[in-house]
């Protein structure tokens, strides 16, 4: 009987440790899983940062490619106008070599045609 009695008291110098232990653990527990919600709140907060930024940097390069392809054909149809009207004026001063070439170019087409 004396060591049913032995573990009684054993028993009951254990409890306490062991009631403890567990109140420390589910501190622990509780400071992780706060810990673990402001790390999410930050990485949240991080990542719609970074995607405002992203779509600024979006917009702005958007902008800047409409902005040069705008000046790119506004150049190119600069350009455009001013061989048009080159060419009619070579047509005009010289115009028996615009048809002998247009006929040229027409036989060499019907050349490719054919065969």
């Amino acid at each position: 009987m004396a060591t049913a009695q032995a573990i009684k008291t054993n028993n009951s110098k254990t409890e306490p440790a062991i009631e403890e232990t567990r109140d420390d653990l589910a501190a622990q527990i509780a400071a992780l899983k706060a810990d673990l919600s402001s790390l999410t709140a930050r990485i949240a907060g991080l990542g719609e940062t970074g995607a405002r930024a992203l779509r600024t940097e979006t917009k702005t390069a958007t902008a800047k490619a409409a902005a040069t392809g705008e000046a790119l054909i506004h150049e190119l149809a600069a350009r455009e106008r001013e061989l048009e009207l080159r060419a009619r004026a070579g047509i005009r001063e010289h115009p028996l070599q615009a048809v002998a070439i247009a006929a040229g170019v027409g036989f060499l087409a019907a050349l490719l045609v054919r065969r």
